[in-house]
């Protein structure tokens, strides 16, 4: 273990001041603070009540259909998600309010549930992926796109995709320990554990190139083609259906809007990954822009920002759903009625509800 020593207070804030940055260190902490005061709070209101009428919807509609399992499927990862989050800031700041009673509790969550966070958000991009690519396959092979995949593969495939991303994070608790560091005060403080210390090549391979790096990168790459792919297909059965005055709608009308907003759900995604992807590329192409140099506060506000929009791709698809599909309108539309004869009729009942049909 490296030794440490003793760095008085000014001395340890000089350690921070980086003055060829291009931000200053109040920008960084600025940064900090809206991100988790104003937009942190903002995501977390719009994502968990949306995200929990997209699975009563889609349980509602029956999981007899693949797209459907899809996208209940996209819906309970992305509550799961934002609800680790909101579990992550009740945990910061009960930490906060009382450090005597709950030192460390934010600590323990940061170890051993940031691993579930990271699968559920690889879950995410895997279902999206699913997504891009059975919309792909069918608008190519129209005439086989029945046949591609059966509703339970589909559901099996979904929690292959589940288990698969949780197992693949389960490093993350493996190679941290909590302890308790007494001086004059005792506090908690996070450790590398004994078995990071001896595999750490495996470690730094594994999770921090392949799962962390890699993995969301061939996501976003195969999300982008696939959904490409599918823009230039439709586009030209369009125009096909144009040249021979094609009237045969109804079928083809219904799997024509289905497939435009699952590629906008696509789309949101790619949108949300895109400021990652300028992140990476510039920690691989810029020598300077890494943790340790002397654009340090450039690099931690990047990183706490780009963090943030998976969180934004996991709140939006309600809205997607909402503007896009005609039967998911007349389902939050019945739920809405539902909710309001379930709670007798009274004012509250009647705001609840007009809140529900009139989004």
């Amino acid at each position: 273990m490296n030794n440490t020593k003793s760095v008085s207070v000014t001395e340890s804030l000089l350690l921070w001041n980086y003055p060829n940055d291009l931000l200053t260190r109040s920008q960084y902490l600025l940064a900090v603070y809206i991100l988790n005061y104003i937009i942190k709070p903002v995501i977390l209101a719009v994502g968990l009540p949306t995200n929990v009428i997209n699975c009563v919807v889609f349980w509602r509609q029956g999981l007899g259909d693949r797209m459907n399992v899809c996208l209940f499927a996209l819906s309970v990862v992305d509550l799961c998600m934002i609800s680790l989050s909101t579990l992550f800031s009740i945990t910061y700041y009960m930490e906060q309010s009382d450090l005597a009673r709950y030192d460390g509790i934010y600590s323990y969550c940061q170890i051993y549930l940031s691993g579930v966070g990271h699968g559920f958000r690889t879950a995410s991009g895997f279902i999206t992926i699913v997504i891009a690519v059975e919309r792909c396959l069918c608008v190519t092979f129209p005439l086989k796109a029945a046949s591609l995949i059966s509703t339970r593969t589909m559901r099996v495939t979904m929690a292959v995709i589940g288990g698969v991303s949780q197992m693949a994070f389960v490093t993350v608790p493996l190679r941290l320990n909590v302890v308790r560091v007494t001086n004059s005060t005792t506090t908690v403080g996070i450790i590398s554990s004994d078995m990071f210390l001896k595999n750490q090549v495996f470690f730094t391979i594994f999770e921090n190139m392949i799962m962390m790096n890699v993995v969301p990168l061939a996501t976003f790459i195969i999300i982008c083609v696939c959904t490409a792919l599918t823009v230039v297909k439709l586009r030209a059965a369009f125009t096909w259906r144009k040249t021979t005055s094609c009237s045969s709608e109804g079928g083809q009308g219904q799997h024509t809007a289905l497939t435009k907003m699952l590629v906008l759900v696509c789309c949101v995604y790619i949108l949300t990954t895109i400021p990652w992807v300028i992140f990476y590329l510039a920690t691989l192409t810029w020598p300077e822009f890494f943790f340790a140099s002397k654009f340090y506060y450039l690099y931690m506000t990047s990183i706490v920002t780009v963090f943030y929009f998976p969180y934004i791709n996991s709140s939006v698809g309600f809205f997607v759903y909402f503007s896009r599909s005609t039967r998911f309108r007349q389902d939050v539309n019945t739920c809405g009625r539902w909710c309001k004869a379930q709670v007798g009729g009274g004012q509250e009942a009647d705001t609840v509800c007009k809140t529900l049909t009139d989004l």
